[in-house]
């Protein structure tokens, strides 16, 4: 929650911030909160221990390297940002490497239906229930029953009611005219 070591420098090699407790610590990241800002804010507030995020291990492809021998320097990250040679030269090291689609697979299940053609008895249950002061939802439950076969169906019918607010605090709008000139 501060900004970084070379934050407002002219000379991207002079730091302008420095840490008094150690001079060569890395100061500002752009990653989230860290673990000493979060004791800091619960403190602060009053909370308890909160719980470590759980830890994923990620996979790095490995056609995704580096090629450049510059890339392996300390301060690439200053940089990786800046250039998109660098982003594209050090992939790896500036975490640039290009996403794979996720492949997904879809599979189409069938079941045959059965249809009778003896007299059967139908009996019907309305169910009304409001979801929202403007909506309301009516699902009739039906079940057909045969002597060989039982068949539910739902029928979901939907009505939305548009409403208009007015605002009441607010004056109508007065166009005034202008008095046109005569020549």
């Amino acid at each position: 929650m501060q900004y970084g070591n070379y934050a407002f420098a002219i000379n991207i090699r002079l730091m302008t911030i420095v840490s008094k407790s150690d001079a060569k610590e890395r100061l500002g990241q752009r990653r989230g909160m860290s673990s000493s800002d979060i004791r800091q804010l619960n403190m602060r507030y009053g909370c308890g221990d909160v719980t470590p995020p759980p830890t994923t291990t990620t996979t790095v492809d490995p056609s995704c390297v580096d090629k450049e021998r510059y890339c392996k320097r300390s301060d690439i990250d200053l940089y990786c940002h800046k250039s998109f040679m660098v982003r594209d030269s050090c992939q790896r090291s500036c975490n640039n490497c290009p996403q794979k689609p996720a492949t997904t697979t879809s599979k189409i299940i069938t079941t045959p239906t059965t249809t009778s053609t003896t007299p059967a008895t139908t009996t019907t249950t309305p169910k009304t229930t409001t979801t929202a002061p403007t909506t309301t939802t009516t699902t009739t439950t039906s079940t057909t029953t045969s002597p060989t076969t039982t068949i539910p169906t739902t029928t979901t019918t939907t009505t939305a009611r548009t409403t208009t607010r007015h605002n009441s605090n607010r004056p109508p709008l007065l166009l005034k005219r202008r008095p046109s000139l005569l020549l």
